[in-house]
């Protein structure tokens, strides 16, 4: 079984680096934010430990991704060129393939214990072949810019790994891991804030709550303590981020309501395009 389950990690980064090979002959796109995250990115450039120090505790250009920056950083030390950026953008992505595999792995052989491991490696093997080549993960690994999407993805699905195993072993090692994944997910991209949201869904899945009543005294059980520690995370995060002009719920022109509605209906366009990936462009608000 071990053997079939490492064939079909083989296949689908064959099957990445096939579907995506053309990536590798894109230049650097001057018009789209790589001017500015990359190419003129002064803490890139003149690389010093006192501005890289800066910048992992501020925001830049409206954005907080210090993880991103060191990133672009060792690849452009290591080779200036865009065949580098997107073939590091392919490997990446690579690795979040063979992620959502191992994740889907662990989630089903505790959802369905009676499921031979022959049947969950084919389903965990097909859901990271959807995955892997949907037609909406083109703008994140074609895009230079778009590395803080799949970086954020990285560190955001090995948490949740991490997280899975640290409910099986109960060490506090992977707890330790887990909450380093969180900040270094949340370095890549702000959306990672909503990480503790994803490991109470598994807590759900899993029924570690079944049965828990929303008690004072249930809610000293392990299940609710273990996340005080990613919610007060979350609770720091979003007041940095407001200290930069960011976050603020009275920040628009719009009404709460208005911006409720903008969120559905984004919420319901990616579940659409999922389902049928047509009329795709790159600029969204031109369909």
């Amino acid at each position: 079984m071990k053997l079939t389950s490492r064939l079909q990690q083989i296949v689908l980064v064959i099957i990445v680096f096939i579907v995506f090979s053309p990536t590798f002959f894109n230049d650097f796109q001057t018009s789209w934010d790589d001017q500015w995250m990359l190419l003129e990115q002064p803490f890139i450039i003149y690389f010093s430990w006192s501005d890289l120090w800066y910048h992992l505790f501020n925001f830049y250009h409206s954005q907080f991704s210090p993880v991103v920056t060191v990133f672009y950083l060792v690849i452009y030390k290591l080779a200036f060129n865009p065949l580098a950026f997107h073939a590091a953008s392919l490997f990446v992505h690579a690795a979040n393939v063979l992620l959502v595999f191992a994740l889907i792995l662990k989630l089903v052989s505790k959802i369905k214990p009676r499921w031979k491991q022959n049947r969950i490696n084919w389903y965990g093997a097909i859901v990271a072949l959807i995955f892997a080549v949907h037609p909406l993960q083109v703008e994140s690994v074609a895009w230079i810019s778009a590395i803080k999407t799949l970086l954020y993805s990285f560190f955001f699905l090995a948490g949740m790994l991490f997280y899975l195993k640290f409910i099986e072993h109960r060490n506090w090692y992977w707890f330790v891991i887990v909450i380093l994944c969180y900040l270094l997910a949340f370095g890549s991209k702000e959306q990672a804030i909503i990480f503790p949201l994803n490991i109470v869904a598994i807590d759900w899945i899993l029924g570690r709550y079944k049965g828990v009543l929303f008690t004072l005294s249930n809610i000293r059980t392990s299940a609710f303590i273990e996340k005080i520690p990613f919610f007060l995370l979350a609770g720091f995060m979003w007041y940095f981020s407001l200290q930069n002009n960011l976050g603020a719920l009275n920040s628009s022109n719009f009404s709460l309501f208005q911006r409720s509605m903008f969120g559905m209906s984004s919420f319901m366009d990616y579940i659409f395009r999922f389902l049928a990936p047509v009329k795709l462009f790159y600029l969204y608000f031109s369909l």
